[in-house]
């Protein structure tokens, strides 16, 4: 067996395991981290309300290594993502990375990509980096620049991009499908080939305030008919359905696009009819320990903190009566977010 199928049959385990979870409201751990770093962003997306807000006093790099060492052996696949805002804006982040090694977590950064040079992806493997994902949202400087709000930005990842895979963590690139780029998702696909990069991740558009400043106490409430006014919302749900059947015959096919067949047969769904999405079990609850740049814990991105990392123990808090009643509002919860983030 490949081992491309080797992790496909390893996500379809964990993800009966999650299941299991989910139904049983038994929860001994977390499959994953996510430590977001940072509410910092040197970006100005449309699609995001993080940059909007002033952020708060961030953990400091000693207060980082203590809530890591904590981390250790305390996830199901023992990963932790660094993301933010922009982690690349810590100018310790290589640091964290060598600490989270030592700790034997499995590290990702996630990042937009601006600030990415050749000497610090040297540096980014010589900390020990697992795998390295890069937002880019199409093949052209235009339509990449307008869903970032920054000029330029396309061009930094496209100069950097022939060189990612010679380092020795996985890289890969994520892309939000949106009407700008929807005829630009198979070419995306392709160069993430020609590139030799690990593969391809697409996320289904969100609500502005789906990625919202974690200084704020929870995800703030969309309007229910938010995509009708929603600048990149897909106007032609029937060509996105075209695309993203073709996108799951090209991974049938061995092109590496890294999410679940089944999430891309929903993502055909949501837009065409999106609040059906209500319907879909959201393993948030039981999928990651959200860690923010305050210390705050969340066992789901879109509700309030369950505690501080600095004052409890990871599981203490996974496992609280906090953590629980979180778990009992996912089950009620009508929040459309459920194909972002890991949840499905």
């Amino acid at each position: 067996m490949e081992i491309a199928q080797v992790k496909t049959v390893g996500k379809a385990a964990l993800r009966a395991v999650k299941q299991g979870m989910y139904y049983t409201n038994i929860t001994p751990m977390p499959f994953r981290i996510l430590a977001d770093l940072t509410d910092r962003c040197n970006f100005r997306c449309p699609t995001c309300s993080k940059w909007r807000v002033k952020p708060g006093e961030e953990m400091t790099t000693s207060d980082w290594k203590e809530v890591l060492a904590k981390l250790k052996n305390k996830s199901l696949t023992g990963r932790i993502s660094f993301a933010g805002g922009e982690a690349t804006l810590r100018p310790d982040l290589c640091e964290l990375i060598k600490y989270a090694k030592e700790s034997r977590l499995n590290v990702t950064v996630v990042t937009n990509g601006f600030l990415l040079t050749e000497k610090l992806l040297r540096e980014f493997e010589r900390a020990g980096l697992n795998g390295l994902v890069v937002s880019l949202n199409g093949v052209n400087r235009a339509t990449h620049d307008e869903s970032r709000g920054v000029s330029g930005s396309f061009d930094r990842i496209m100069n950097i991009l022939p060189i990612m895979s010679k380092f020795r963590y996985e890289v890969n690139l994520e892309t939000i499908i949106m009407e700008t780029n929807l005829e630009q998702l198979i070419l995306l696909v392709k160069l993430s080939k020609q590139y030799d990069l690990y593969g391809i991740h697409f996320q289904a558009l969100g609500d502005v305030g789906a990625h919202y400043a974690l200084i704020n106490h929870k995800m703030p409430d969309a309007a229910h008919d938010w995509y009708k006014e929603a600048r990149f919302w897909i106007r032609n749900p029937a060509k996105a359905s075209q695309v993203l059947n073709q996108l799951i015959r090209m991974q049938k096919d061995g092109y590496r696009i890294l999410n679940p067949s089944h999430q891309l047969k929903r993502m055909i769904q949501y837009y065409s009819a999106p609040e059906t999405i209500k319907e879909m079990k959201c393993m948030g609850g039981v999928s990651s320990l959200y860690i923010d740049p305050y210390g705050e814990v969340r066992v789901c991105y879109g509700f309030e903190p369950i505690g501080n990392i600095r004052e409890s123990e990871p599981l203490t808090l996974w496992r609280s009566n906090g953590a629980r009643e979180i778990r009992r509002k996912v089950k009620h919860c009508d929040k459309m977010c459920r194909l972002l983030n890991n949840n499905y």
